[in-house]
């Protein structure tokens, strides 16, 4: 649990300049680190333990997304969505692969059939293709309702 209030934390990391804030789409802020506080984090959350536990609330993050994207993509708000997905396309990348790495093919599936539409509009039919091919193996594992 954080003991400091998370924009806070954010903005100490910025006035040390561990952090960089940004424009993102729609004008919302976004940050980034640079690679090395990248690598220490991630090495400080695999010497606790909390890596993948991490990863794993990661990918849930990205599913409930593609899903909320899905539902309102074609109802006249792919004007927000599409800027965003586009953002996040790193992000929802490292999702799809750690979940299909993993014991948990229904947040593959989850972000597939969240990001259909955007991939189809978008442009990115190959790459939609290729993580239904790599997910397809997986389905036996996944709840038929699903």
């Amino acid at each position: 649990m954080l003991t400091i209030d998370v924009l806070d934390g954010l903005e100490s990391l910025l006035n040390k300049s561990l952090l960089r804030q940004y424009d993102g789409p729609n004008a919302e802020p976004r940050f980034g680190m640079l690679e090395t506080i990248h690598e220490y984090a991630r090495e400080w959350l695999a010497d606790g333990g909390m890596a993948e536990a991490t990863k794993k609330r990661h990918a849930v993050y990205f599913a409930r997304m593609a899903e909320q994207a899905a539902a309102e993509f074609l109802a006249d708000r792919e004007v927000f969505w599409a800027p965003k997905l586009h953002a996040e396309h790193d992000n929802l990348r490292a999702a799809l692969n750690w979940s299909l790495g993993t014991d948990n093919p229904e947040l593959a599936v989850q972000l597939i059939s969240g990001l259909a539409d955007f991939w189809y509009y978008e442009g990115f039919h190959v790459e939609g293709y290729e993580w239904v091919r790599r997910t397809l193996p997986k389905l036996d594992e996944v709840p038929p309702a699903l």
